[in-house]
């Protein structure tokens, strides 16, 4: 059975008029592309956060934040057992940067089973040039929830900003997580060159990713400066032999 994901990078500095409007749009596609889950980030403060959350739920979604980090999954989707958290990495800044970290939702899915999805917002370039520390730290950590959720019968996915250029580095630096694009081998501009990432836990082996796209403002236009990226993903039915997963 198929899943088709997406990830939006928001921008923070624009109005709330233009906020809505994105929202809006982003959740009226999640409808008729019949999207398993969305990730995003710039929900910077409780304000537009509202405004992301007010256009999920219309939709029919359950929306959670963490962070500038949101996940929003469809209602139908979930059988039970929803957990939420939110893991900060790194103290923000006034006036620089917010809290960096991961973003977790959990729940049992209707097709297939116990899932969970992260989230995160790497640091900007600029930001990580001063400090290189903090975008390994989050990857530290992104892996180390792929291991606990992503185990056994688990299935464990990621869409992020990173801020690094997927085509040319290792985002997740070393952790057992890999973008669409690397495993389509395609790199598109996700609005700052290719950025913006979906990703998959690497022993997730029942998953493979069967196409990528970056919705460029003449596919689908945002006020936003990143574009809408959408990974369809296969997924193997679960195998009665298949080791269950800790718990």
């Amino acid at each position: 059975m198929d899943l088709r994901l997406a990830h939006i990078s928001m921008q923070h500095s624009d109005t709330a008029a233009q906020q809505r409007s994105d929202a809006h749009r982003i959740f009226n596609r999640a409808l008729g592309m019949h999207y398993a889950w969305i990730t995003g980030t710039e929900a910077n403060s409780f304000a537009v956060a509202r405004i992301f959350s007010e256009e999920a739920i219309k939709a029919g979604f359950r929306f959670v934040r963490g962070g500038d980090c949101w996940i929003a999954v469809p209602l139908s989707r979930i059988a039970g057992r929803w957990r939420r958290e939110w893991t900060k990495v790194i103290d923000g800044q006034a006036g620089k940067f917010p809290d960096r970290g991961v973003l977790r939702a959990s729940w049992d899915d209707k097709t297939h089973g116990d899932t969970t999805v992260l989230a995160s917002h790497y640091q900007t370039k600029r930001t990580s040039a001063k400090r290189p520390q903090d975008n390994i730290a989050i990857s530290v950590e992104i892996g180390k929830q792929g291991k606990i959720h992503g185990d056994g019968r688990r299935l464990c996915f990621y869409g992020g900003d990173q801020n690094i250029t997927d085509r040319t580095g290792d985002t997740f630096k070393g952790k057992p997580f890999t973008s669409c694009w690397d495993e389509l081998e395609k790199w598109p501009n996700t609005g700052h060159d290719n950025i913006d990432v979906i990703a998959s836990y690497d022993y997730d082996h029942r998953v493979t990713a069967k196409s990528a796209q970056a919705l460029t403002d003449k596919d689908f236009h945002l006020h936003s400066d990143h574009f809408l990226i959408e990974a369809t993903y296969a997924v193997a039915p679960l195998n009665p032999k298949h080791k269950a997963a800790k718990t």
